[in-house]
């Protein structure tokens, strides 16, 4: 136990030393995105200054929930290690659910089209950067581990590889993008396998990596196979990689998301200092610019067209958190800062609102429960979020917003 718990800091250190590294070079310079300069600034809305606080505010809340969720991941993993049993692979998976809803949620206040400084794009720190390292999809699992018929793929079972923070970067995207190698995707691969079969004696560092090519080949390549394993050093089986990248991996993937929280922090980060900087009207022009992209990026051209949970088999999970952080943005819990107080006397577009959540909320039960079935359901998933975007631009028109036509 001793000697996990040293390894398990130490590959916490090098993680942080190397990503502390790349913060010099973050130096602000307050710019708007030109997405928002091109749009004529709406008119006075007094209270468009608490929404425009809210905005800042909900995106860093957003984030922290996303971290911490992401803490408890990692904590799950190490049971996982310690104890690689089915129960603690299960509670890991359900908390990898758990952690990629909570970021998925916090993409309608952090994709607020703010311009990244030129220091950032040169360095590749861009927010658009970060999101790859975090969110890349889809991707290929045999580019990590073994998939069915191919028991030594990936880059776990490339002994020339080293299992580190730089390898694990270095080889994301590495020529191309569905290459992924850290990021929430990988960790669903990691932790379901490409058939969703993944076993927890997988993460034994007890067990025979021959063993298991023996098992996983045919006659013929098993023998070539085994022979490679005879030469590793003690400790460095296919098992042991795999423990390794998996928690590296979900350390890595803190250390993004608190790069993006660090840019929201309200007293000194970048985008908030942007926001807070920024007309009122323009912040609610660009929160609503977001929401509009989102919809029609990210979930109608993608994640309603794709798998973007494969291995979990969770994609309609993806789009419901999706929907969600949308609405917890616009309609918070919290009276008078959302959307409700600047549309409150305009009930019908109240009841549009809430209709269209309700609506969302179960063609998206429909689409995982295949009811009447899965391609129907997702059709219609499709057309409640048309309906949803339709509501957003006559919210903007309702209060003098303009917003582009094609998003």
């Amino acid at each position: 136990m001793a000697v996990r718990t040293q390894q398990r800091i130490m590959l916490s250190i090098g993680t942080a030393i190397l990503l502390a590294a790349c913060d010099t070079t973050e130096a602000p310079k307050v710019e708007l995105a030109p997405a928002l300069k091109q749009l004529e600034t709406p008119a006075q809305i007094p209270e468009a200054t608490l929404y425009a606080e809210h905005i800042s505010l909900s995106a860093y809340q957003a984030l922290t929930d996303a971290l911490e969720q992401a803490t408890e991941l990692e904590s799950r993993i190490v049971n996982l290690l310690e104890q690689p049993n089915d129960e603690n692979l299960h509670l890991a998976q359900d908390q990898w659910r758990s952690a990629y809803s909570s970021y998925l949620s916090s993409l309608a206040s952090t994709r607020i089209p703010v311009n990244d400084p030129p220091e950032w794009v040169q360095a590749n720190l861009s927010y658009r950067d970060v999101e790859a390292l975090l969110d890349s999809w889809p991707i290929e699992g045999g580019y990590i581990d073994y998939v069915p018929g191919y028991a030594l793929s990936g880059i776990v079972n490339d002994l020339t590889l080293t299992i580190s923070a730089e390898t694990l970067l270095d080889q994301h995207g590495f020529s191309d993008p569905s290459y992924a190698s850290v990021g929430y995707h990988p960790l669903e691969f990691m932790l379901w396998g490409e058939d969703g079969l993944r076993l927890a004696t997988d993460f034994d560092d007890k067990k025979d990596a021959r063993a298991d090519v023996t098992h996983n080949n045919s006659d013929d390549t098993a023998d070539s196979h085994a022979m490679e394993y005879q030469n590793l050093e003690d400790g460095a089986s296919n098992h042991q990689r795999r423990r390794n990248y998996l928690l590296l991996a979900s350390q890595l993937l803190q250390q993004h998301l608190q790069r993006l929280q660090r840019r929201w922090e309200p007293a000194n980060g970048y985008y908030a200092s942007v926001v807070q900087a920024t007309a009122a009207e323009k912040v609610l022009q660009a929160s609503l610019l977001a929401g509009q992209n989102l919809l029609r990026n990210e979930v109608l051209q993608r994640r309603l067209t794709d798998y973007s949970s494969p291995y979990s088999q969770s994609t309609p999970a993806d789009v419901a958190a999706v929907i969600n952080g949308l609405k917890q943005l616009y309609f918070p819990a919290t009276e008078g800062s959302g959307l409700n107080m600047l549309l409150g006397d305009h009930a019908d577009l109240m009841a549009n609102w809430n209709s269209s959540w309700d609506n969302i909320d179960t063609c998206v039960v429909q689409w995982h429960d295949h009811l009447p079935n899965e391609d129907e359901a997702r059709q219609l998933c499709r057309q409640r979020v048309i309906e949803l975007m339709a509501v957003l631009e006559r919210s903007a028109r309702t209060l003098g917003v303009k917003l582009p036509a094609n998003g």
